[in-house]
């Protein structure tokens, strides 16, 4: 692997926390019926809505309704555009990391990435936020239940972002990026899929300047 560039490696990082959040998603799904929650009175939320949505959904509903002065009306989709959005940003601040420290490319790397993800996220931003209760009222088979998923999407981080910079072929993950993003709100697909095709292109276009350089 040649040396990364800042640009290519926000782009694979991008695509790698997308296919992140994907795994993620499918953890949650497989193990649904296993999955503990936080006792009762652990969270107070601070609007009546919050009790028949996810943390995702909120967030989706609270920018729409602040920011477009709409109703949301498909939460669930808006949700999970949110959760891959969310996914997506920290696997930029990953690629950034990997382009410049080599150890943080392994997957023992990528599972420490996931596990600060969950750190910062659930323990941190979410609470912040009046999402999730603070980590002191949640027992501990909750944290070991979302740091397993973070890890899973850490490790599954680690080896998209080596596959994209190593020059998986740009349509194998076109096609799956059509795949991931076939269930999105239907206004939302044609812009995810344009900005996939520019990471794309701008992940191949570092690589071949990569290239340029090495053989200069």
């Amino acid at each position: 692997m040649h040396r990364a560039t800042p640009l290519g490696s926000l782009a694979a990082g991008i695509l790698a926390g997308a296919a992140g959040a994907f795994t993620l998603s499918v953890y949650f799904k497989l193990t649904k019926k296993q999955a503990p929650s936080p006792p009762r009175g652990a969270f107070e939320a601070p609007e009546p809505e919050q009790e028949r949505e996810q943390p995702t959904q909120t967030v989706a509903r609270r920018t729409v309704e602040l920011l477009a002065r709409r109703k949301l009306t498909e939460k669930e989709l808006a949700g999970e555009f949110v959760h891959y959005a969310f996914g997506a940003g920290w696997g930029g601040l990953y690629g950034l990391l990997a382009g410049t420290f080599p150890r943080a490319r392994t997957l023992v790397g990528g599972a420490a990435f996931g596990v600060l993800v969950w750190a910062v996220s659930d323990n941190l931003l979410l609470p912040a936020f009046r999402l999730s209760p603070w980590p002191q009222a949640v027992p501990p088979r909750v944290h070991a239940y979302m740091l397993g998923g973070h890890v899973i999407y850490g490790a599954t981080l680690a080896g998209t972002y080596a596959a994209v910079r190593n020059g998986v072929p740009p349509l194998a993950l076109l096609a799956a990026s059509h795949w991931v993003t076939r269930n999105w709100p239907r206004l939302m697909r044609p812009t995810a899929r344009r900005l996939t095709r520019r990471a794309l292109d701008l992940a191949t276009q570092a690589r071949a300047l990569q290239h340029t350089v090495a053989e200069a």
